[in-house]
C-alpha cells in the first residue's frame, strides 16, 4: 500500500510529464546526428537518462502549424 506522500509523489510525476507533453507540442524541434536509438530511455530517475547520455543538440523554434 503507498503512503500519501508516495501517492502525492507519483501525482506530482504525472502532472510533470503532462505538463513537458503540452509544452512540447508548441515548438519544432530538430535534431542533426542523433539516431533514434539515441532517444531511448535508459533510466527515468530525477532526470530521464537516454542512450546519448543527455547531449542531444537541438535547434527549436514555435510550432506553427
Amino acid at each position: 500500500m503507498q503512503s500519501d506522500a508516495d501517492k502525492l509523489s507519483s501525482f506530482a510525476w504525472a502532472k510533470f510529464y503532462l505538463a513537458l507533453a503540452e509544452l512540447v507540442q508548441r515548438f519544432d524541434f530538430q535534431f542533426e546526428g542523433i539516431r533514434a536509438e539515441d532517444f531511448e530511455c535508459i533510466s527515468d530517475q530525477f532526470i530521464i537518462g537516454t542512450k546519448a547520455k543527455g547531449h542531444l543538440k537541438a535547434f527549436v523554434s514555435v510550432y506553427d502549424g
